[in-house]
């Protein structure tokens, strides 16, 4: 997804940061609904939030090899990050293998709404 198709998509802003040089985006309002929400591209981030109970919103495909996954923003998701990135997010390993496995199921067989 290029940034010029981000005004259509219904994005007012989008940031890019670096954490361990792994790029993220943020992507901070939605104007569609309202509700701001976090876009990462980092599958085991993406899973350790869904694990955690954050609200997947939406997967969008840049590639057919890249994705970012959009959750809701808000400052539980915000802790859970800072958690996950400072190594002391914990989950039971089961969990996070099933959230994974559904995330994968997501992008693979394509049964959750997939933005191109």
């Amino acid at each position: 997804m290029s940034l010029k198709m981000l005004p259509m998509l219904g994005f007012e802003f989008v940031c890019s940061i670096f954490i361990k040089n792994i790029k993220i985006k943020i992507l901070t309002m939605n104007t569609q609904n309202k509700k701001p929400f976090f876009h990462t591209d980092n599958l085991p981030l993406a899973t350790f939030l869904k694990t955690k109970g954050c609200n997947l919103l939406h997967i969008t495909r840049e590639t057919p090899k890249h994705a970012f996954f959009g959750f809701e923003d808000d400052s539980t998701r915000e802790a859970l990050t800072r958690k996950f990135w400072s190594g002391k997010g914990l989950v039971e390993p089961r969990s996070f293998c099933i959230a994974q496995r559904e995330l994968k199921t997501f992008l693979y067989d394509q049964s959750f709404p997939v933005d191109n």
